[in-house]
C-alpha cells in the first residue's frame, strides 16, 4: 500500500510541475512574444478607463489581451457586452470562472486566441494594455477593421503616430480611428 501512495504522490507532483511549466511558458514566453507580458490593472484604473471611453450599456467592448478578465467583469457590470481575447489558456479558464461566479455570462465572454487574428470590426470600444511594439503591430489591423465611431483606450502606453483625443493618468483615448488625426510619424 505504501508504494501506491508514493507513486500517487509522485504522479501528483509531476502533474503539478507540468501544469506549472505550461503556465509559465504562456506567461513568460508566448504572451510577451505575441503581445504583452501579464500585468494586472488595478480596479480603479479599469473603472477610470471605462469612464474615459464612455462605455455605455449594450455596447460591445473588446479587451485584446484580457488577462484574468477584470476589465470584462467591470464593463459587463455596467451593462456593456464584453469579450476578451486571451492567449493563455489558464487565464481564459480563470476569467470564465470569474464571469460565471458573478452571474455575468449573459454579457461577458472570453475567447482563447491571438489578439492579432481576432476580428475587431464590430467593437464599439477596444481596451488595450500592450507594450509599444505590440501596439505598432496592431495598428494596421485596427485602422482597417474598425467602424467609424469606435473608441480605443490604451493603458500605460500611447499608440505611436496617433494623437489621443484625451490623456489622463496614462490612459489614452482614441476616437473614430478611421478618421484619426495622425502625426507625421504615422506608421502605415
Amino acid at each position: 500500500m505504501t508504494i501506491y501512495f508514493i507513486l500517487a504522490a509522485y504522479s501528483a507532483l509531476l502533474a503539478g510541475i507540468v501544469v506549472f511549466l505550461i503556465f509559465e511558458t504562456y506567461t513568460l514566453l508566448i504572451a510577451p512574444a505575441k503581445g504583452s507580458p501579464y500585468a494586472p490593472t488595478k480596479r480603479g484604473q479599469i473603472i477610470r478607463m471605462l469612464e474615459i471611453a464612455g462605455v455605455n450599456p449594450g455596447e460591445l467592448m473588446l479587451d485584446l489581451g484580457s488577462g484574468t478578465g477584470s476589465a470584462l467583469i467591470a464593463a459587463a457590470a455596467q451593462g456593456a457586452r464584453a469579450t476578451g481575447i486571451e492567449i493563455n489558456p489558464f487565464f481564459v479558464w480563470y476569467s470564465r470562472w470569474r464571469i460565471r461566479r458573478r452571474g455575468l455570462s449573459h454579457l461577458a465572454s472570453v475567447a482563447r486566441g491571438d489578439l492579432f487574428e481576432y476580428p475587431t470590426g464590430d467593437a464599439d470600444v477596444i481596451f488595450l494594455f500592450l507594450v509599444p511594439d505590440a501596439l505598432r503591430r496592431l495598428y494596421p489591423k485596427l485602422r482597417s477593421e474598425l467602424k467609424p465611431g469606435s473608441r480605443i483606450v490604451s493603458y500605460l502606453f500611447p499608440i505611436d503616430g496617433w494623437m489621443p483625443e484625451k490623456e489622463e493618468d496614462r490612459i489614452f483615448l482614441y476616437s473614430n480611428v478611421i478618421q484619426a488625426k495622425l502625426t507625421s510619424s504615422d506608421p502605415s
